[in-house]
């Protein structure tokens, strides 16, 4: 959703596509005008059509987000493809590698 928005929200639970969202104050009356747009932007991150519709709580303080997390300093990715010459198709595998290493197993399928 963005670092602005995620600096303010919360999501709290998703059924029946109906996500809660946790925010402060007056943003919820911002993110409702936004909601198509995240929407669309959630389902097309998750590669199908999970939320249709966005719910918001207005909370004191929403949870703080998760920390990010750390990339290791020479991926497998990079190993993979350290004897090809530099351009760009060792860029493209590389990105397509951190790709495939960064989605969870059960995504993978």
């Amino acid at each position: 959703m963005g670092p602005a928005i995620a600096g303010v929200t919360t999501p709290r639970k998703l059924f029946a596509g109906t996500l809660s969202i946790a925010c402060v104050g007056p943003i919820a009356m911002e993110l409702q005008h936004l909601a198509p747009t995240l929407i669309g932007r959630i389902n097309a991150h998750m590669g199908q059509i999970i939320v249709s519709r966005l719910r918001f709580v207005q909370d004191v303080q929403p949870l703080p987000p998760p920390p990010p997390q750390r990339k290791p300093a020479i991926s497998a990715a990079q190993t993979a493809t350290a004897d090809l010459p530099e351009g760009p198709l060792r860029d493209a595998l590389e990105s397509l590698g951190r790709m495939v290493l960064s989605t969870p197993p059960a995504r993978r399928r």
